[in-house]
């Protein structure tokens, strides 16, 4: 069962839930508001979270600067965590599939770049249980409109597209 939590202090500003007459007797639910008040008190802004079961909490910080100071703290007292990509700040992933496993990544990322591209990484696939090359390339571009175009890509350098069929 999901329930709002917020770091907020007072309790007219409290969701209904969280109201002081009524605390969750579940220690972990108090854990998770007991968390969310520190990270409130430590950014100086809102910290609004979501407890997804009974041992996750979703955290909602308002700014990055408030993220960042979360994330060391929770660093710091050795919590686990896990990190999302913000849809704002998410990028194109592409695989390139049938180059040679040994094939220079500079080349690539030379050739994508000479076609209008600007690639922030490329670098090939390893297999997990041999940790050997793939013939596969993994190519990270910037979430804009000309990136998208790469998948019209016909050819780098020798290497032609491909179709299934």
């Amino acid at each position: 069962m999901n329930k709002f939590c917020s770091g907020r202090t007072s309790s007219a500003a409290l969701p209904r839930f969280w109201s002081f007459g009524s605390l969750p007797s579940d220690l972990k639910d108090l854990r998770s508001f007991e968390l969310l008040q520190t990270f409130s008190a430590l950014t100086e802004d809102i910290v609004t979270g979501l407890v997804i079961s009974s041992d996750k909490l979703k955290l909602f910080p308002p700014t990055i600067e408030a993220h960042r100071k979360i994330q060391r703290q929770i660093t710091k007292d050795g919590l686990k965590s896990h990190t999302f990509e913000l849809n704002d700040e998410k990028k194109i992933k592409i695989v390139l599939r049938g180059l040679d496993p040994e094939y220079d990544v500079n080349v690539i990322m030379q050739e994508l770049a000479h076609q209008g591209f600007a690639p922030d990484l490329c670098h090939p696939l390893r297999h997990r249980q041999s940790n050997k090359n793939m013939p596969l390339f993994l190519v990270v571009l910037p979430k804009i409109a000309k990136s998208k175009k790469i998948y019209d890509l016909e050819h780098i350098g020798h290497w032609k597209k491909q179709t299934p069929g």
